[in-house]
């Protein structure tokens, strides 16, 4: 997505995309299944609370700037130390670079 995402467009994500995403990676056996987000104010907004309620979405409770979430992090540092080595100029030039550092 280009910009900031709102609370409506992560619904949008939402139902567009995670029930077929806990499929495609758990399989049918794993459903219902548990979600977690990092606490974002997206990810917290009073809109989605709703619609994950609505749809018996079980979250786990996860404390804002938990240590468990340092991993991410180093993830994010090791993509931004790919984007500073390619040094992508184009937005195909950076989605090329972003997909080819996670594989």
């Amino acid at each position: 997505m280009d910009g900031t995402i709102k609370s409506t467009d992560y619904i949008e994500i939402l139902n567009y995309s995670l029930q077929d995403s806990v499929r495609n990676i758990f399989g049918d056996a794993m459903l219902p299944s548990i979600f977690q987000y990092d606490n974002a104010p997206v990810h917290t907004a009073r809109n989605v609370h709703t619609w994950l309620d609505e749809r018996y979405v079980q979250v786990i409770q996860w404390p804002a700037q938990s240590s468990y979430l340092k991993v991410i992090e180093n993830v994010g540092s090791m993509l931004q130390n790919r984007l500073m080595r390619d040094r992508p100029s184009t937005k195909f030039e950076l989605i090329e670079c972003l997909f080819g550092a996670w594989r």
